[in-house]
């Protein structure tokens, strides 16, 4: 009987951190679909991308990751072809950051993702900087 019970405590404690682990991923990261969806899928264009409201830039990000636009070009090639950075702070200050949509509190952003050794591009990310659900429930949590 105890051992049943252990059983459960474990099975419902292993769920419940595979959910938030799966809340997390899909709550403060979006795939190329996920924005094609949800801002369209206007092709890119750098000049435009450069000269465009924070929330028009949104619609060629889903073309930008699909393409693997930026994918082993330099720091200074990007920002030659997208502008100065202007989102924030990403993991470390080598990669760059650039607001996309921003609606309320929430604040989404591509991020460039760049090697320290070679200083070129690795990845291409849309990250939710600001006001995940998952982050307010860790906060609770481990209060």
């Amino acid at each position: 009987m105890m051992f049943r019970i252990s059983l459960w405590l474990v099975t419902i404690v292993a769920l419940g951190f595979l959910f938030l682990v799966l809340t997390y991923r899909f709550d403060n990261y979006m795939y190329a679909w996920q924005a094609r969806l949800s801002w369209g899928g206007k092709p890119f264009d750098g000049l435009e991308f450069q000269t465009a409201s924070i929330n028009k830039k949104a619609a060629m990000v889903a073309d930008i990751i699909s393409n693997k636009r930026f994918i082993g070009k330099s720091i200074e090639q990007v920002k030659i072809e997208l502008g100065a950075p202007t989102g924030g702070y990403f993991n470390y200050d080598t990669n760059l950051t650039y607001t996309i949509y921003v609606s309320g509190e929430t604040i989404w952003e591509l991020v460039l993702v760049t090697s320290h050794e070679t200083g070129v591009v690795q990845r291409v990310l849309i990250y939710k900087r600001c006001c995940s659900v998952t982050k307010k429930i860790i906060g609770i949590l481990t209060k």
